[in-house]
C-alpha cells in the first residue's frame, strides 16, 4: 500500500488527477482492505462524493486507524468538531 501511496502523490503533485484516481482505482483492488489506500480515497475524492466513499471505507475497515481519522478529519472539515471527537 505505501508503494501505491507514493505513485498516487507523485501524480497529485504533477496535477495528473485523472491518472492518480485510476492508479487508486488499482491499488484499491490490488489491496481491498487497506486503512491507508481507503484514507487516500477519501482524501482524494471530490467534495460532493466523500460522505459516500467514507461510508465504503468504514465497511471495509471499521477499526482501522487510516480510515478513522480520515472520517473524523472530512466531519471537522464539515464543523462539527465535537462529533469528529
Amino acid at each position: 500500500p505505501e508503494l501505491w501511496i507514493l505513485a498516487i502523490d507523485i501524480e497529485l503533485r504533477t496535477n495528473n488527477r485523472k491518472i492518480a484516481e485510476n492508479i487508486l482505482a488499482k491499488a484499491l483492488q490490488d489491496c481491498p482492505n487497506s486503512g491507508l489506500l481507503w484514507a487516500k480515497a477519501i482524501e482524494v475524492e471530490n467534495r460532493p462524493q466523500k460522505k459516500a466513499r467514507s461510508v465504503d471505507a468504514l465497511k471495509r475497515n471499521d477499526n482501522d486507524p487510516y480510515v478513522i481519522v480520515a472520517v473524523a478529519n472530512l466531519v471537522w472539515m464539515d464543523g462539527k468538531p465535537d462529533k469528529a471527537r
